[in-house]
């Protein structure tokens, strides 16, 4: 085996066949050319923009969505009359004493309680304030 500075286990004379001390097979050596490096960072480009879009869409997916078809119904017995309260949470915007007539209800979107107040999907008892 021959000696001298520039020379690997192997014998050849090219340092670009070498990486540190570790001699590589010819299969590994395109991985580490500079194609290859382009390719790998398009590659992390390509995975981190899919890692954003699947983030985004699995918070836009976890989001509480508000069934647009139905809608909630105050009713105040005084006036005999429904009003709409759609969107409204129940001890914040809204509270209902206890009793035993009508609260709230909801209603199917196209629906009108104050013109056919028949088949509620849901009705609430009580007082509403």
């Amino acid at each position: 085996m021959r000696s001298g500075p520039n020379k690997d286990l192997r014998g050849s004379r090219k340092p670009s066949n070498r990486v540190g001390i570790i001699i590589l097979p010819k299969v590994f050596r395109s991985f580490f050319s500079k194609k290859a490096f382009m390719c790998m960072k398009n590659l992390k480009v390509k995975l981190a923009a899919l890692a954003m879009v699947i983030g985004l869409g699995s918070a836009f997916a976890t989001v509480k969505h508000v069934a647009l078809s139905d809608r909630k119904w105050s009713y105040d017995a005084s006036l005999d009359q429904y009003t709409d309260i759609t969107g409204q949470q129940k001890g914040i915007n809204y509270d209902c004493d206890e009793a035993s007539s009508v609260c709230t209800a909801t209603y199917p979107q196209a629906q009108d309680p104050n013109q056919d107040d028949s088949n509620p999907v849901s009705v609430e008892t009580g007082v509403f304030n």
